[in-house]
């Protein structure tokens, strides 16, 4: 004997937030604003005949140390952490609810800042189980606290979808009520659940020098033997204490070791010709040859701890070069550093 119970239509359920870890790899701590990486969430939703109405969050982190501040951190993860931070936001991407605008709309936060990501999929016996690829731009903005130690920087955040398939709403749901959903966490819209996913976002922050030189020019005089001494200089800076070297080359016409050379740009007036010269760097009124010999009294040697370091660069004309043809002449010196 068979026996057959009748009832309404079975309906199943449910929806996820599958987001991947965001990983930046190496970063330059002096170059980072505006670095972007791509990250995608998947929504994944099974639905037989209900349509399904869902709101998406992302919980904002604020910095260490700061109070009421909205903005997403990488946290250093070394020792001694202080209030070293870099901040970064997520970005919504191609033609979400939120494209353009700041991801979040997390509960407990105030106004839900940010924007979530909503939206329907509408049931489908035929094709139950729906993934859609969420994009988003992280952006990486500036470094926080005192210094940005090199080493890796780190923070886990929390992903929510709240979903609801309640047969009230079959007939559609308002893009308010939807976000409601996340701001009061579910309880402001009945029948509402929620599904929570965490992952993980890293950069690793690698030790750098950045450098900008101001030229020299010794300006114009009708004899060699009346040049003035000409300046220039030298801006370093590097993340984290790091100590560096400064190098010169001994430029494109060098006659050799350490002899410097500018020669004639406007070969109509003067030819060959060269007017040879030298640059040094000063200490306690102590002129020192400038060289790239690494190690020695003929490079500048100093440190920066995120902050930028000039040195002056003096030039001076080598005396007793007897008269040379009227022209401008130059020279291309190389500046190098090691840290």
């Amino acid at each position: 004997m068979l026996l057959f119970v009748g009832g309404e239509e079975a309906s199943a359920h449910h929806c996820r937030i599958i987001p991947n870890t965001v990983n930046f790899g190496k970063i330059d701590p002096l170059r980072i604003d505006g670095l972007t990486q791509a990250f995608t969430m998947t929504l994944d939703c099974y639905s037989i005949t209900d349509p399904t109405h869902y709101c998406i969050s992302l919980q904002s982190v604020p910095p260490i140390g700061a109070t009421g501040n909205p903005e997403r951190t990488l946290d250093f993860t070394g020792v001694n952490p202080q209030d070293r931070f870099i901040s970064f936001q997520f970005i919504c991407g191609g033609s979400l609810s939120c494209a353009g605008s700041i991801f979040g709309g997390a509960v407990n936060e105030p106004e839900g800042y940010g924007e979530p990501i909503i939206g329907t999929l509408p049931g489908d016996s035929r094709a139950p189980t729906r993934q859609i690829a969420q994009p988003f731009d992280a952006v990486l903005g500036r470094p926080g606290g005192q210094d940005l130690r090199t080493g890796l920087y780190s923070n886990r955040f929390t992903a929510s979808v709240y979903w609801n398939y309640s047969s009230r709403y079959n007939n559609g749901m308002d893009d308010e009520t939807k976000k409601l959903m996340c701001k009061k966490g579910g309880s402001g819209v009945p029948g509402t659940l929620v599904t929570q996913s965490t992952f993980l976002v890293t950069a690793n922050v690698e030790k750098s020098c950045s450098l900008v030189v101001t030229g020299i020019n010794f300006g114009k005089s009708a004899s060699l033997d009346n040049v003035p001494e000409a300046k220039g200089a030298i801006q370093v800076k590097c993340s984290d204490p790091t100590d560096y070297q400064i190098g010169l080359s001994l430029g494109n016409n060098s006659k050799g070791e350490n002899q410097r050379s500018m020669k004639c740009t406007n070969t109509d007036k003067c030819g060959t010709s060269l007017v040879d010269y030298n640059l040094y760097h000063r200490e306690n009124g102590v002129d020192t040859l400038w060289n790239n010999k690494w190690n020695t009294d003929g490079i500048v040697t100093s440190t920066s701890n995120n902050q930028t370091v000039e040195t002056p660069v003096y030039a001076r004309l080598v005396p007793n070069q007897g008269n040379v043809p009227a022209g401008l002449y130059s020279d291309i010196v190389i500046v190098e550093i090691r840290y």
